[in-house]
């Protein structure tokens, strides 16, 4: 499994796009399998798009934590969910821990 460089995103901070805005609410750590997985909840909402609106609460899944390196900006070196039926069980958790309505992996 290659590790990759997961840098952090700013929560609270609202990112605009051209149908609307997103922000992440939180960061999060759950012990899954005995290992730590590093996961933010977050929201988006189309509201300037010419065919509607809606929003959602997303999950980001970043990984594994394989290792937290030192420096202003958080960043985290993390062993990524490839497999599927791994992808699809955390999916099923989070959804139900945290309302969300689709999760995305890093």
């Amino acid at each position: 499994m290659a590790t990759k460089l997961f840098i952090h995103p700013k929560i609270g901070e609202e990112i605009g796009s051209i149908s609307g805005h997103y922000s992440f609410l939180r960061e999060e750590v759950i012990v899954h399998r005995g290992r730590e997985l590093l996961y933010h909840t977050g929201y988006a909402v189309a509201d300037s798009a010419c065919c509607g609106t809606g929003a959602c609460v997303f999950c980001r899944v970043a990984g594994f934590i394989s290792k937290r390196l030192p420096g202003d900006a958080p960043r985290t070196e993390v062993d990524p969910i490839t497999g599927a039926a791994e992808r699809r069980e955390i999916e099923d958790i989070l959804k139900d821990r945290e309302g969300c309505t689709q999760v995305n992996f890093f």
